[in-house]
């Protein structure tokens, strides 16, 4: 049941962003000669968000997998930034191609003039993978109950009164 909640939580997060960008997006090209629909901006900005969606599960398997410590930062960085900028150009290329299938016009900015901040974006959901795998690993264990303690301890048996 956990695992529905996360998934159910990501989610949600994933189309917040998207909805956020999207009233953005209406509103930039609002102002432009070339206004869009209500639609057409969701379908830049949901897809533009559920890209990531789907991208960042590669994010956070080379979080796992790679973390950022004292001793191996620079090795760390050497695998993350060319992942990263693949992982940028990826959704890019498939964004372009979404938002140019439903037959948007471009917007001044799109594109390859957006690499910077889709690169800060994917930088974003690595630097927060990282960080709830870091929260992750300082969790103290659990510690065991009463039961447990009893009966690891030999010696007579505990009464229950």
């Amino acid at each position: 049941m956990a695992r529905g909640w996360k998934a159910l939580s990501l989610g949600a997060v994933w189309t917040a962003l998207g909805l956020f960008f999207t009233a953005q997006t209406y509103l930039n090209y609002t102002y432009t000669e070339q206004p869009i629909s209500w639609a057409q901006a969701a379908g830049i900005g949901m897809s533009e968000w559920y890209l990531w969606a789907l991208l960042s599960p590669v994010a956070w398997l080379l979080a796992r997998r790679l973390p950022f410590t004292r001793k191996r930062w620079w090795w760390s960085l050497l695998v993350h930034l060319p992942v990263t900028l693949v992982l940028t150009l990826l959704k890019i290329a498939a964004h372009l191609s979404i938002v140019g299938a439903m037959g948007i016009p471009q917007l001044r900015r799109a594109g390859m003039e957006t690499l910077n901040v889709s690169l800060l974006t994917c930088w974003m959901i690595v630097g927060a993978a990282h960080a709830l795998y870091q929260a992750g690993e300082s969790r103290p264990a659990p510690r065991d109950g009463p039961a447990t303690r009893d009966a690891a301890v030999p010696g007579p048996a505990r009464s229950a009164a």
